[in-house]
């Protein structure tokens, strides 16, 4: 097994990986739909469809398209039986480049479910109450200031992993 094969397998599994936690979560966004007491279409595809589809569409496409991403990093050449530092190191960029892309899919699905969350309260008290429901006070919530950092990281992951394979190189050079 050469490294571009072997970095196959691993967005492979990165993939399915991907695939399973998205399915595994699903009864949890089901239940938070099923809490609004204004049910409409527009909220389902809001705080179920979209959160699912989009991690979903990313284990697809890591799983069934790994030469698209192995290729850019790694090359076309499928010859690649010598192992060499730089191509360890390639590998471990895919690796981190990856694992950004799925926790940007990942907070970005939860982004458009917690501004859902925040239209159905909203749209329920002002119904109920006839009174208003300050954004600052949803922005306050813990689950969506962490949702915020999760989404910055994953940026961070995807335009600076050179740096940090950079960096993680270095510090295993250093006795």
């Amino acid at each position: 097994m050469n490294y571009k094969e072997f970095s196959n397998l691993l967005l492979k599994l990165a993939g399915i990986l991907i695939l399973v936690l998205t399915v595994t979560a699903l009864p949890t966004y089901v239940t938070y739909y099923a809490q609004f007491e204004l049910k409409n279409f527009g909220y389902f595809i809001s705080t179920v469809i979209v959160p699912v589809i989009l991690p979903l569409a990313l284990g697809v496409f890591l799983f069934n398209r790994p030469d698209a991403i192995t290729n850019k990093y790694i090359g076309d050449d499928n010859d690649l039986t010598r192992p060499s530092p730089e191509t360890f190191l390639r590998i471990e960029q895919i690796a981190l480049t990856t694992l950004g892309f799925y926790l940007l899919f990942k907070s970005t699905s939860d982004l458009i479910y917690h501004f859902s969350y925040f239209l159905q309260q909203k749209a329920s008290v002002q119904g109920k109450y006839n009174q208003n429901i300050s954004l600052s006070v949803f922005l306050k919530n813990p689950y969506f200031i962490s949702t915020i950092a999760e989404f910055i990281f994953a940026f961070w992951l995807i335009y600076k992993t050179k740096g940090i394979v950079k960096f993680i190189s270095k510090i295993r050079e250093t006795p």
